[in-house]
């Protein structure tokens, strides 16, 4: 639910991004999720090669996923809670923001998990993307 597009209205014209879903055709991007990549190379120069179902920016241990909600741009969450605690209302910083997620981190291969390869292509495309723009 934190990435809801309710209420938002079309992608803005500047958003030049996709959403990169090659083999994993259940994730999708939507208003408010407007973009998603991954970037692996770097990784796969150490681990050589991977299966191909890490092919997806979907996030397999939560953490990417928690920043991107909880901590930036997720929006509002009535009735959230943990375990049944706090309940309440759960947002990001920016509620009504709109965001893209960059993948650059997969299990640990010795002792790496994210690399500066991918870190830096991530960081280029996403300029290309636009994505301060919008």
């Amino acid at each position: 639910m934190s990435f809801s597009d309710e209420g938002l209205g079309p992608v803005p014209s500047k958003w030049k991004g996709i959403c990169q879903n090659d083999i994993d055709r259940a994730f999708h991007c939507n208003r408010k999720l407007i973009g998603a990549r991954y970037f692996r190379n770097g990784y796969a120069s150490v681990a050589g090669s991977l299966d191909p179902s890490y092919d997806s920016p979907r996030d397999t241990d939560g953490h990417g996923s928690h920043t991107l909600s909880t901590t930036a741009g997720g929006s509002f969450v009535p009735g959230a809670n943990v375990f049944g605690y706090g309940n309440g209302t759960s947002k990001g910083g920016s509620p009504k923001a709109r965001v893209a997620s960059y993948k650059v981190c997969w299990p640990p291969v010795g002792g790496e998990e994210c690399y500066d390869a991918d870190i830096l292509a991530a960081f280029d495309v996403a300029i290309d993307d636009r994505v301060f723009l919008v």
